[in-house]
């Protein structure tokens, strides 16, 4: 065993234990000040973003206040997600972030829709493309057809393939975020 591994080895129960880690306690709570007010706000916002602006799981690029106006880089319905980042992959990435730095399982479970409706919007080729109605493939045709076909310097979105690509990182963000998923609890619904 080279030095490294074994001083690596030996230090971390101290590390852990003493990084608050190591214990049973689904949601941990920090002592009253900044890092637990930045935890209880962390907490808000990944039950807002989960329960109130996801459709099932997925996230586009941004929304008008009212949720009635949704884009990734075109105009999106209500329905759809973008996989292409910084899409539904990448929030889930920033939630198992959050789930890291805390520890609390609302987090967790955020990831866990997020993971679920990323596994949904998967091609049966094992891509993905850049976006994924939940409406189902009528209504992400009929965007094609209306609000894709008019995307100036948007040729892939002019036309409806029904194909997986690895343009603009979208697969590879998705397969990056399902694969710390399983890396985290070594659940076996994240792998390919």
């Amino acid at each position: 065993m080279k030095r490294r591994d074994f001083t690596l080895s030996a230090l971390a129960p101290l590390l852990l234990s003493a990084c608050g880690g190591g214990s049973d306690d689904p949601a941990p709570t920090f002592p009253p000040g900044p890092k637990a007010d930045a935890a209880d706000a962390l907490k808000r916002a990944t039950h807002y973003m989960d329960d109130t602006v996801s459709y099932q799981g997925g996230y586009v690029w941004s929304y008008s206040p009212d949720l009635k106006q949704t884009f990734g880089e075109m105009e999106a319905y209500r329905t759809m997600c973008w996989i292409q980042p910084p899409g539904t992959p990448s929030v889930g990435h920033v939630y198992l972030d959050a789930y890291h730095a805390t520890g609390d399982e609302r987090h967790w479970r955020a990831a866990e829709r997020t993971a679920t409706a990323i596994m949904a919007a998967q091609h049966s080729s094992g891509g993905w493309n850049y976006i994924h109605d939940f409406a189902g493939e009528a209504s992400l045709k009929k965007w094609y057809d209306t609000i894709g076909k008019n995307g100036w310097r948007l040729e892939e979105f002019q036309h409806y393939y029904g194909n997986a690509t690895f343009d603009d990182a979208g697969t590879a963000v998705a397969s990056q975020f399902l694969l710390r998923m399983y890396l985290e609890k070594r659940d076996a619904r994240y792998l390919p």
